[in-house]
């Protein structure tokens, strides 16, 4: 079943937002993926997690952040044109600022203190200062899908664009926004979708060009481009940077066939393809165990379109030698993978089957049967203070409303509970270290749940 632009964006924010903004408050914070992790202890299972409050914010509550300066939370209420300004203290909003139309994403900037607003309708960015009123508004030619990104190298703020030139041409940038004077300065790069990741190898920008088959690496000093072509392989979409290795992995969805199959392409930090490994058609997420630096490739494979259905996912495990260790079948549209430092086990929520599969992070074989995790499971999450899972389900899938079920997975790989947030989708959250609450919003009760 397709989805809607506005549940396609809840459904992509569940998977990236979640993953890396309620992650980055955490001690032992990992790489990609989670509602993330607490440093206190609590008793075994899940007794001591509960929703505190579910906290009334604007319409259609999309991309949130936190601000550790200020202990403040930032939800964009991409129905309201608004964002809501939540105090960690009293967990009640403290102020409603308005912004351009449709914000979608909140990113906080640690060099300038400032959150920044993707606006998806107006096609600018809003930056709200210290003081909780917007000191700048940005725009960006054309419009921008893949959100903002901080480049902690210069301090500043990326954001892949693209727009249309009369009569024919469309013009694709990577739009750098400096933090100090907010100037906006426009770097073209490659053709089709775009989707920027940081290298923190070489300090740089990495945007993946959907239509040319390349990569453009983009300097943080001088914004120079350095555009390499993939060997084999069309149409790259989402990039992983592996801390072992330091080398950056590309997937691309290869010839776009049912029978065909997907790619992973490595770049080493000299910009250099190492290799390029087979996976399986559709690849859409990669998860990496910092271990011993195996990839696992989650695919879909191409859609039924008589059924609207997805077939069996795979799941591709590529050695820290760019092998490839196993090819597994698991359930339909497995969308997410989770990597757990407690059991060294990942987690794969397959949403079409409403399953997770938990995959030997040492033997790379399917562990028992898989957990049943319902509500069409679009996110596979690791809490590392608590050591367990959650799996996020998308509650509008089918297009009616209905509450977000989250299912938690204990650490000996067992459903240990659910917990019921507001109708949802889920479509953003983030982590607060200061009162080690996690914030989810709630896009179809205009709420963000706040779990502690």
């Amino acid at each position: 079943m397709k989805r809607s632009t506005t549940s396609a964006f809840a459904a992509a924010a569940c998977v990236t937002l979640i993953a890396l903004l309620l992650l980055s408050g955490a001690a032992a914070a990992r790489a990609p993926a989670g509602l993330s992790g607490t440093s206190r202890t609590l008793l075994p299972g899940f007794a001591g997690i509960s929703i505190v409050k579910n906290v009334s914010v604007g319409k259609d509550p999309t991309g949130v952040t936190y601000d550790p300066a200020n202990h403040e939370l930032y939800v964009a209420n991409t129905g309201a044109h608004t964002v809501s300004v939540i105090s960690d203290t009293k967990n009640k909003v403290v102020a409603t600022i308005a912004v351009g139309t449709e914000p979608t994403q909140v990113l906080y900037d640690p060099t300038s203190q400032q959150v920044y607003v993707v606006n998806a309708g107006s096609e600018n960015v809003s930056i709200i200062g210290t003081k909780n009123t917007v000191v700048a508004s940005v725009p960006f030619h054309g419009y921008s899908e893949a959100g903002a990104v901080y480049d902690p190298a210069n301090g500043d703020v990326y954001l892949a664009s693209e727009g249309f030139v009369p009569p024919s041409t469309v013009e694709y940038n990577l739009s750098r926004i400096a933090h100090g004077n907010h100037t906006l300065t426009a770097i073209r790069i490659g053709t089709g979708p775009n989707y920027p990741t940081y290298d923190n190898a070489t300090t740089e920008m990495a945007v993946s060009n959907g239509g040319a088959n390349s990569v453009s690496f983009v300097n943080s000093t001088t914004n120079s481009v350095t555009t390499v072509t993939l060997k084999t392989g069309k149409t790259p979409l989402f990039m992983t940077y592996d801390p072992k290795t330091r080398d950056l992995a590309v997937a691309d969805v290869g010839t776009g066939t049912a029978a065909a199959h997907g790619n992973l392409t490595i770049f080493s930090p000299a910009h250099a393809v190492v290799t390029t490994v087979k996976v399986g058609p559709f690849p859409n997420t990669v998860a990496i165990d910092p271990l011993n630096g195996a990839m696992v490739v989650t695919s879909t494979g191409l859609v039924n379109p008589k059924t609207g259905k997805f077939p069996n996912g795979t799941v591709t495990v590529v050695s820290s030698t760019n092998k490839v260790s196993a090819t597994l079948t698991v359930g339909r549209s497995a969308y997410a993978a989770a990597w757990s430092p407690r059991t060294q086990d990942f987690y794969i929520a397959c949403e079409g089957s409403n399953l997770t599969f938990v995959l030997n992070g040492s033997t790379f074989v399917l562990i028992g049967k898989p957990l049943a995790t319902p509500q069409y499971a679009g996110d596979a999450v690791y809490d590392p203070g608590r050591g367990e899972i959650a799996v996020i389900g998308f509650s509008n899938l089918t297009g009616t409303p209905a509450k977000t079920i989250v299912t938690l997975i204990s650490a000996a790989n067992t459903v240990a509970g659910s917990l019921t947030l507001p109708t949802g989708p889920v479509g953003g959250g983030a982590y607060d270290p200061n009162n080690q609450d996690a914030y989810l919003s709630n896009g179809g009760a205009g709420s963000v749940s706040v779990i502690h």
